[in-house]
């Protein structure tokens, strides 16, 4: 009989591949080894030598601190944020690089910024069921596999999602508990000088993301679709904004 592990609320990460009971009552539960991940992304787990399984997604779900999604629209700041966060806290939060099929910016590092990719490759993870989200936006493939989301988790981090609306969305279909922050611009005006500003787009690139970043607005404002909905008209009052939200 397959057990829910997002009940376990009781255990504790004190081992690669390995969870403690911290509280339950005598002799139910001693410990869980897990013996390793499976390429259809499950595994067994052995209880009083009884083997169950558990999904990929239900086993990140046993992480003592809910994964943290940030979201908001190309030049909302949402990347400076996380900087910020992870550079005041880097034994707390590890960022799990995305997939993409665009051209590297630049100063941008291939497997530290993006996995830059082709769109055949990526294609492919998804068609292998790789990646625990993936959308197209602005004529691009964009993704979070599971084995980046894996690595942070397996550090004992709060794993960073830095993605898309659509993203977003298939997260909330999956059984991934996480915390939803929205990164909102000051008005659609800021925005547009932003990525102008940034003399990376082309004019009809630009346009389309103005006109994503508009719909992505009027998703992020929606009452339910965020826990918390950051305007960052300056970026040390939004960063002070996030903090308090996450309780630092």
């Amino acid at each position: 009989m397959p057990i829910s592990f997002t009940r376990c609320l009781f255990y504790i990460p004190v081992g690669k591949g390995c969870l403690r009971r911290i509280s339950f009552p005598p002799k139910v539960w001693e410990r869980v080894y897990l013996d390793g991940w499976r390429a259809s992304n499950s595994f067994p787990i052995r209880w009083r030598s009884k083997k169950v399984r558990g999904s990929f997604l239900n086993v990140m779900s046993l992480s003592s601190c809910y994964p943290l999604v940030l979201c908001g629209p190309s030049g909302s700041g949402k990347s400076t944020l996380m900087n910020k966060l992870m550079g005041e806290f880097p034994e707390k939060f590890g960022f799990s690089v995305s997939h993409t099929t665009r051209k590297p910016r630049p100063g941008e590092v291939d497997g530290v910024h993006y996995h830059f990719s082709n769109r055949p490759f990526m294609e492919a993870m998804i068609d292998n069921g790789e990646f625990l989200e993936s959308a197209e936006f602005s004529g691009n493939l964009y993704g979070t596999s599971k084995a980046a989301v894996r690595k942070v988790l397996q550090n004992g981090k709060i794993c960073i999602l830095d993605i898309e609306i659509q993203g977003v969305q298939s997260v909330k279909k999956s059984d991934l508990h996480a915390k939803y922050v929205f990164i909102k611009p000051p008005s659609i005006e800021i925005l547009e000088q932003r990525l102008r500003d940034r003399g990376t787009e082309l004019e009809d690139a630009l346009q389309k993301r103005l006109d994503t970043a508009a719909k992505e607005m009027e998703y992020g404002e929606t009452p339910g679709h965020f826990d918390r909905m950051i305007v960052n008209h300056k970026v040390d009052e939004a960063y002070l904004d996030l903090k308090s939200f996450l309780g630092l």
